[in-house]
């Protein structure tokens, strides 16, 4: 009788230390699939973050290239008008001159 009980104690305890291994193994197996999928979300956002930045900087880019079209075309236009201007002053001292000359 004390033979069979110690034969139970030592079964228990065996089934007990396999059972231990095996809960160890499945934890470390999910840490590692627990890492792993953390690694992929991860990346993933990291890919989102940069393709985000990406499409902020062209955007960004198109209204810079807006912006400096714009004044150009503002300075284009000053350009043309102090021109009209400069014109118009040569052609009214040219008169003046030629009313100086006449009289």
């Amino acid at each position: 009788m004390a033979e069979q009980t110690l034969q139970a104690v030592r079964d228990a305890e065996q089934r007990a230390d396999t059972l231990e291994r095996d809960a160890r193994k499945q934890a470390e197996e999910l840490l590692g699939k627990a890492r792993g999928e953390a690694a992929e979300i991860i990346d993933e956002a990291c890919r989102q973050a940069r393709a985000q930045a990406a499409d902020q900087l062209q955007k960004a880019q198109r209204q810079g290239d807006a912006l400096l079209e714009e004044a150009r075309g503002q300075a284009q236009s000053g350009e043309e008008a102090l021109a009209q201007q400069a014109r118009a002053r040569s052609d009214q001292a040219m008169g003046q001159i030629i009313d100086c000359i006449l009289s």
